[in-house]
């Protein structure tokens, strides 16, 4: 009875923070823990700040937000911890269909949030990408949700960012190409280099890691040196972008 109503006062508490701060605040507040969780590679963390967007979501404040960043932190799980935590399939399998269920629900509640559409293509991608037997089925989604996006804001640098991913692995014979994918990573850091925040709550990630994935590609071409240019302007962005300094710099130097 009294570790019931312990828990029941824990919750009434957590619901009292969120309700004492504006929405804004609190996605200020959710999005730090994101960037803090991903800086020091802390899985903990990142399920922390999606707890805080749960926590939001359930309060009925900034609804698409919350849904995007839940699916956000999901797809960061996925893409940054799961194989490095050794997470089963089927764990990984779960953290995609829950990012892909928060985007829907995203894109219903606002159809004009170009950033849900083009996560929501990239996370049917990833599906894609451990299932290829899913392509039949989700690969019209996705290319119908990048669609989507790009019709909305073609000048967003995250939706060029996130489609080239697409395009470089995706099989040829399926629309995949390198080389335009290249050229798409070079666009959105171009379109990164030039823009200013306009809104403190909407996403705002990705400069570094545009540059990564130009140096990524030049990897692939075993254009070393252009691949360390490409790294070197992502670690002047975010000094401590662990992908780029732990993994794919090292490859860089190594090979020439």
């Amino acid at each position: 009875m009294l570790r019931s109503l312990k828990l029941v006062l824990a919750c009434l508490c957590l619901t009292s923070s969120v309700h004492a701060q504006s929405p804004d605040e609190l996605v200020h507040q959710g999005k730090a823990m994101i960037e803090s969780a991903l800086k020091q590679a802390a899985s903990t963390e990142l399920l922390n700040a999606r707890a805080h967007f749960e926590r939001m979501l359930s309060a009925k404040q900034h609804e698409d937000l919350a849904h995007y960043y839940l699916a956000y932190c999901d797809y960061r799980y996925v893409t940054a911890f799961a194989a490095r935590e050794n997470s089963s399939d089927d764990q990984t399998a779960k953290y995609l269909d829950d990012a892909i269920s928060h985007l829907e629900a995203a894109v219903k509640a606002n159809d004009k949030f170009a950033e849900a559409h083009a996560l929501l293509a990239s996370c049917y991608g990833q599906k894609i990408g451990r299932n290829p037997m899913l392509g039949m089925i989700l690969g019209p989604k996705s290319g119908a949700a990048f669609s989507a996006a790009l019709r909305l804001a073609p000048e967003n640098p995250r939706i060029i960012m996130l489609e080239a991913i697409s395009k470089f692995f995706t099989p040829s014979m399926f629309g995949g190409d390198k080389d335009l994918a290249l050229a798409g990573f070079k666009r959105s850091a171009e379109i990164f280099d030039k823009q200013t925040k306009t809104s403190t709550i909407q996403p705002d990630w990705g400069h570094a890691e545009a540059y990564a994935w130009i140096g990524f590609a030049y990897l692939d071409q075993n254009k070393k040196a252009e691949a360390k240019t490409a790294f070197d302007r992502a670690l002047v962005i975010d000094p401590e972008f662990g992908w780029v300094k732990h993994v794919l710099l090292p490859k860089a130097v190594a090979a020439n």
